[in-house]
């Protein structure tokens, strides 16, 4: 369960551990959240989760902008994906 997202990082209650530094993707009315486990701990029944969020993509556009910087970061050849290209629906 989400219980508190900003820009930067997010809090979540898991059903059980995550580990630490591993790789989490939250769904968020507000968008697709991309991040790194930073903290889990017991409370309760319940575990408290921090995550450090690496990427938000809260529209087309976003996907399009991560995708190209994922393609720069590797090292790919000029991107496929041109978000001033793109069609709007």
């Amino acid at each position: 369960m989400l219980v508190n997202i900003s820009g930067q990082g997010a809090r979540l209650q898991a059903p059980r551990s995550l580990p630490i530094n591993g790789l989490l993707r939250i769904d968020a009315p507000s968008g697709v959240y991309l991040g790194d486990v930073c903290y889990c701990t017991a409370k309760g029944e319940l575990w408290h989760v921090g995550v450090k969020v690496a990427h938000s993509i809260r529209s087309e556009h976003g996907l399009l902008h991560l995708a190209n910087r994922l393609r720069q970061e590797t090292g790919s050849p000029s991107p496929i994906l041109d978000p001033k290209n793109s069609v709007q629906s």
